[in-house]
């Protein structure tokens, strides 16, 4: 329970998505687990998706607040958004993220396709960054 923050969930007509927020043990970090449930069969995928939030997001008294990283790099493209990126008229899922080692950073963005109980990957990308680097 220690390690549980909030979920987040996002309806749509064929996909329900919960986005399980918790705090990495021993280090505090934010991260979460994305769970995709079938509407229609009326059960969870397979397959989940880990979302590391922690370049992002910190939590201060229960509640997140965007990290110094997140601010000095303006940082403002949303951290989930619908597409439909395979153009077959099913919603796909948009994953943003910032990935940071320490020493260098980099935007992170995941396309996933959900369908039959799987998740698919339609697409990865990482886009270096640097400070002053443009809003993203």
């Amino acid at each position: 329970m220690d390690a549980y923050i909030s979920a987040i969930r996002l309806y749509d007509s064929l996909q329900t998505i919960y986005i399980v927020l918790l705090k990495h043990y021993p280090t505090g970090a934010v991260n979460s687990k994305v769970l995709f449930y079938d509407n229609l069969k009326k059960e969870f995928s397979d397959n989940d998706f880990d979302f590391n939030l922690y370049a992002l997001y910190d939590l201060d008294k229960g509640k997140l607040i965007p990290t110094n990283l997140k601010t000095e790099l303006n940082i403002t493209a949303p951290e989930i958004e619908i597409t439909d990126y395979n153009k077959d008229g099913i919603n796909d899922y948009k994953f943003t993220r910032l990935y940071h080692n320490g020493t260098t950073n980099a935007i992170e963005t995941t396309v996933l396709k959900v369908s039959d109980g799987k998740v698919e990957t339609l697409d990865f990308q990482q886009k270096w960054i640097e400070y002053g680097a443009e809003s993203l």
